[in-house]
């Protein structure tokens, strides 16, 4: 009996850490999945360059990808992939499919992105988010990045249930509000 109680207290020490959103079947019990997520409510994460132009305007710049060090974003890529740069967020396109890298909502931004009925917008609170993604705003972490001057906490959350599939959003929060969001995938 006093060893079924210390092993229960040492899971319940270990989960209160938050070191694991798995469930007992080993799965996510939190993610974000990617082909229910919409730019501005209307475009998936992978659309069309034409129409996305048609609604967005051109980008403000479009850069040759020459490094493919670190570049590890979309299905899409090849040796005539492109970013595409419509203000502080970037779209990684080739021929006709543009696909999402990095969303940013600072002021300005003309994109959100729709995930049911949550909006990511820069009126995103922390707050708000961590009610719907608590265990994995148990690990987090302070980060500076381009753009930005100062810290900026950073919250990773799973795109699927699946172990196996390891890419996640990546939050960016300038003090207590949503100011990016990345698509990270492990190379």
């Amino acid at each position: 009996m006093k060893n079924i109680l210390s092993t229960l207290l040492v899971i319940i020490a270990i989960s209160s850490l938050g070191f694991s959103s798995k469930d007992t079947a080993g799965q996510n019990t939190e993610f974000m999945e990617p082909g229910k997520m919409r730019i501005n409510g209307k475009f998936p994460l992978m659309t069309s360059v034409l129409k996305f132009d048609q609604i967005f305007g051109k980008p403000d710049s479009i850069t040759r990808i020459t490094d493919w060090d670190g570049i590890c974003q979309s299905g899409i890529r090849d040796k005539y992939s492109t970013c595409r740069h419509y203000g502080g967020s970037t779209f990684e396109s080739y021929n006709d499919s543009l696909s999402a890298k990095s969303i940013d909502f600072t002021k300005g931004s003309k994109f959100f992105v729709q995930y049911g009925k949550l909006r990511l917008d820069g009126n995103s609170t922390r707050a708000q988010l961590q009610k719907l993604y608590l265990e994995s705003f148990k690990e987090t972490q302070m980060v500076t990045t381009d753009g930005f001057t100062g810290m900026l906490e950073q919250v990773s959350i799973p795109m699927a249930k699946e172990l196996e599939i390891e890419s996640m959003w990546v939050l960016l929060f300038q003090k207590g509000k949503l100011v990016r969001i990345d698509y990270w995938l492990p190379c």
